[in-house]
């Protein structure tokens, strides 16, 4: 399916999609989730996204997907924590990127993050932010 990566970076919407059925993404994430499972893929995100992605479930799906995801996804994440001087790399990030690009801050964060400490490693979102900001969206 892919080239063999150790790593990936993971952002909210492959995570919801792989919850919600109802999903347009839903089956690619479940093939996602599969190969990174096949693969022993370490799954990196930062603890912004998933604070995201735990509200995202609560408010559109329901209390039980966001449930799943802490019991049974969050145990298996590799959690990135910004410090200080990384939070103000990602509002910099925030306020150049989002001049002509519609992107949140936490899509801010991770380009920081990604760009910063993780060499640029592949990632697996859905949404079109992270190929807007240059990033590998696998």
């Amino acid at each position: 399916m892919i080239e063999s990566i150790g790593k990936v970076f993971c952002d909210t919407s492959f995570f919801y999609a792989a919850l919600d059925e109802n999903d347009f993404d839903h089956d690619r994430a479940i093939s996602f989730a599969q190969w990174i499972k096949e693969n022993s893929v370490a799954v990196l995100t930062t603890w912004e996204i998933v604070i995201e992605t735990v509200t995202l479930l609560r408010y559109r799906l329901n209390y039980k997907g966001a449930a799943v995801f802490i019991k049974t996804v969050l145990p298996n994440l590799n959690i990135i924590y910004l410090s200080d001087s990384d939070r103000a790399k990602a509002l910099d990030t925030f306020l150049k990127l989002s001049k002509d690009k519609k992107i949140s801050l936490c899509d801010a964060i991770s380009y920081t993050v990604i760009k910063e400490y993780l060499e640029g490693i592949p990632c697996i979102a859905f949404d079109a932010d992270f190929r807007a900001m240059g990033l590998r969206v696998m």
